[in-house]
C-alpha cells in the first residue's frame, strides 16, 4: 500500500494547472451581450408589427412562433456544433441574425415573418451551446458556470433593454429597434476572439500549413 500511494502522490513542487477565467470572463460578457439583444427583440420587434398593420393578436402569434423556433434552434445548435465546433457555431450564428434583422424590415407579408423565425433560430441556438463551453472553461466550477450562464449574464442582459427604452423616449422606436443588432456584432467580435479551439476551421487552417 505504501508503495501504491508514492505511486500515486503528487510532488511538492509541482504547480497545479489551473485554467484562466479570462476565456471564461469574455464567454460571460458576449452572452450578456446575445441576452440583451434577445430580449430587445422581444420588447420592441412585436411593437413594430402593430406599428405596421398587423393586429395585436398576429403580433403575439409572430413572437411565440419565434420563440419556439429558438427552441429548436437550441437543439439543432448543440447537435450542429457537436459536428462544426462550438466557436465556430457560436460564431456563424450570431453574425448570421444580423442581415436577418435587416432583411427583417427590407421585406414584407409572410416572407417577413419567415426571416422573423430564422432570425429568432440563430440567436436562439447559440444559448445552449454558449452553457457547454462555460463548462469547458470551467470544468472544476460547472455549478458556478451554469449559475453565472443561466442567471447572471440573463439578468444584465435585460437590464440592456432599458438602454433601448430611452432611446426610444429620447429619439424614437425604429431608432431603438436599430441599435439591437449592435450587441450581436459585440458578441461576435467577442466570441472570434474568444482563447477557445477552432474545430473545423482549425483542421483547414492545420491542413494548409501543413501543405
Amino acid at each position: 500500500m505504501a508503495a501504491v500511494r508514492e505511486a500515486h502522490a503528487t510532488p511538492l513542487h509541482e504547480v497545479v494547472d489551473v485554467p484562466s477565467k479570462w476565456p471564461f470572463v469574455i464567454l460571460m460578457i458576449a452572452s450578456i451581450l446575445r441576452a440583451w439583444a434577445v430580449f430587445a427583440a422581444i420588447t420592441y420587434l412585436p411593437m413594430y408589427l402593430v406599428s405596421q398593420g398587423y393586429s395585436l393578436v398576429m403580433a403575439s402569434t409572430a413572437l411565440t412562433l419565434m420563440l419556439l423556433t429558438g427552441v429548436a434552434g437550441q437543439v439543432a445548435g448543440g447537435h450542429i456544433s457537436d459536428r462544426v465546433g462550438r466557436k465556430e457555431f457560436m460564431v456563424f450564428a450570431l453574425a448570421g441574425a444580423v442581415p436577418l434583422f435587416y432583411l427583417f424590415f427590407a421585406t414584407s407579408g409572410i416572407l417577413q415573418l419567415v426571416i422573423l423565425l430564422c432570425f429568432g433560430f440563430c440567436l436562439w441556438s447559440t444559448f445552449a451551446v454558449a452553457v457547454a463551453m462555460s463548462h469547458e472553461l470551467l470544468p472544476g466550477n460547472v455549478g458556478l458556470a451554469s449559475g453565472v450562464m443561466l442567471g447572471l449574464a440573463i439578468g444584465f442582459g435585460g437590464l440592456g433593454v432599458a438602454v433601448n427604452g430611452m432611446i426610444a423616449d429620447t429619439y424614437s422606436l425604429a431608432a431603438a429597434i436599430g441599435t439591437i443588432p449592435l450587441p450581436i456584432i459585440g458578441a461576435v467580435i467577442l466570441m472570434a476572439l474568444l482563447p477557445y479551439p477552432w474545430k473545423t476551421l482549425g483542421k483547414s487552417w492545420g491542413h494548409q500549413a501543413r501543405n
